[in-house]
């Protein structure tokens, strides 16, 4: 719920209680998230890296106005100068170390888990899913007819896990 995020103890609590018992039990763990929950799986990968067997997003809150911006103008997340890594992510810092966190992937692919992301052509954070998207290997981005809505992303649901099927054979 929001108030996991407000309180700061999501990547916690999502840890404790459903991926740590999952991983234990030898389940491979795909988490997705849609809009904030987007934003919630990449503070998780963060905080876990590499737990994760893969990630999918549905038009993923990636960060305010002013850093997507940052980011667009350095040329994209490859060219972007994130600073100085703080000690630890934190309510002021977050966004940018999910994007320096990104900026990796691109940089050295083989650390990135399997990224899915849809977003729908009208949705209001169709400018960072695009950011994101330039990072992310051929075929793994999905632009479809819709905005920010539920029904674009169950669209986008059916696009991203026929092709993941296809492409790795199971989720």
């Amino acid at each position: 719920t929001f108030a996991y995020y407000r309180d700061g103890n999501l990547i916690q609590r999502l840890h404790e209680e459903v991926i740590g018992p999952a991983a234990r039990a030898g389940r491979r763990i795909w988490l997705v998230g849609a809009s904030l929950g987007g934003m919630g799986v990449l503070l998780y990968e963060h905080e876990h890296p590499g737990e994760l067997a893969g990630i999918v997003l549905f038009a993923p809150f990636l960060g305010d106005r002013r850093l997507l911006e940052e980011i667009s103008a350095a040329g994209g997340a490859r060219a972007w100068n994130p600073g100085p890594a703080p000690a630890e992510a934190t309510s002021e810092n977050y966004q940018r170390e999910v994007w320096r966190m990104i900026k990796t992937w691109a940089e050295r692919p083989e650390t990135a888990p399997p990224v899915w992301l849809a977003c729908g052509d009208e949705d209001r954070l169709l400018s960072g899913a695009r950011l994101l998207a330039a990072t992310l290997p051929q075929g793994r981005y999905f632009e479809l007819k819709g905005g920010h809505t539920w029904n674009t992303w169950l669209n986008g649901g059916k696009t991203v896990f026929a092709n993941v099927r296809e492409t790795s054979g199971n989720l």
